[in-house]
């Protein structure tokens, strides 16, 4: 059903010369209306009658305008759907790039005024700020920043798991700490902005099998603690999102999950 809701195939619609150069498709919502899509490099657009590409600024001036790591699927995706639907501007950026090429028509049709898709993995710190300016580049603006990209693999205290547990807290904590301190510029300059960290229960409460995981939620929290401190007084507002147990890939195989709840609940909670 939902791929009927979004279906993106090559046409022959009249476009702008800028248009023509790119890749181009149909778009189906649930009401069965038609729009043709376009995507040029990292950005997906709807394309008017008149050939012309809608952007966040032409369709909806001043639609905000946001970020979200991790997006290819659990509740980065989950946030993607739920902004979508409320007509913002969209940049998502995560490891699996097809992933979020497969999500993008989707979300236009939910109502996202436009979709930005960008490869990147937030352990490579020196490739999150040209990610993040580039977002920001394409969009027109930027307004909110979501560090959620993370990973929550099992690993047992003594049991030889350092190079996993260092590499949970690298993708965790330093690289959403590296994501925000990327948005921080933008938003100091323009005055206003909101950063979004998502953390987790396990960040005041150490789960077992879990240290790794449970201490980079912790220092995540910390950070963001002083982060809103600093900006006391100010225009940029700090959110902490601390999920118990959503029903994603990162905890499907963890055992008992108590309070359980689904992504799209969970999203717009």
């Amino acid at each position: 059903q939902e791929i009927q809701q979004a279906r993106c195939f090559r046409h022959g619609a009249k476009l702008t010369e800028a248009g023509r150069a790119a890749q181009t498709g149909l778009l189906e919502d649930a009401g069965g209306a038609r729009a043709a899509v376009c995507r040029r490099g990292v950005s997906w657009n709807v394309v008017q009658e008149d050939g012309v590409m809608v952007t966040a600024a032409t369709k909806k001036p001043g639609a905000r305008c946001m970020l979200i790591t991790g997006a290819s699927s659990g509740i980065g995706e989950g946030l993607a759907r739920e902004f979508a639907r409320r007509g913002y501007g969209l940049a998502l950026a995560a490891r699996r790039l097809e992933l979020l090429e497969a999500l993008a028509p989707r979300l236009l049709a939910a109502g996202a005024v436009q979709v930005v898709t960008i490869s990147l993995d937030v352990a490579d710190t020196d490739a999150i700020g040209p990610a993040v300016q580039r977002a920001a580049a394409e969009l027109g603006r930027l307004d909110v920043i979501v560090a959620n990209a993370g990973v929550g693999p099992l690993t047992p205290t003594g049991r030889g798991k350092l190079p996993l547990m260092r590499e949970t807290l690298n993708i965790n904590l330093v690289g959403a700490i590296a994501t925000i301190e990327a948005a921080l510029p933008i938003f100091r300059a323009q005055g206003s902005g909101h950063v979004v960290g998502v953390t987790s229960v396990a960040g005041s409460k150490g789960l077992p099998g879990f240290a790794a995981y449970s201490a980079s939620k912790a220092g995540l929290h910390r950070y963001l603690q002083s982060l809103r401190a600093e900006l006391r007084g100010t225009r940029v507002v700090v959110t902490e999102l601390a999920p118990g147990f959503i029903d994603t890939d990162i905890n499907r195989d963890k055992g008992a999950r108590p309070f359980l709840v689904d992504v799209e609940r969970g999203a717009a909670i």
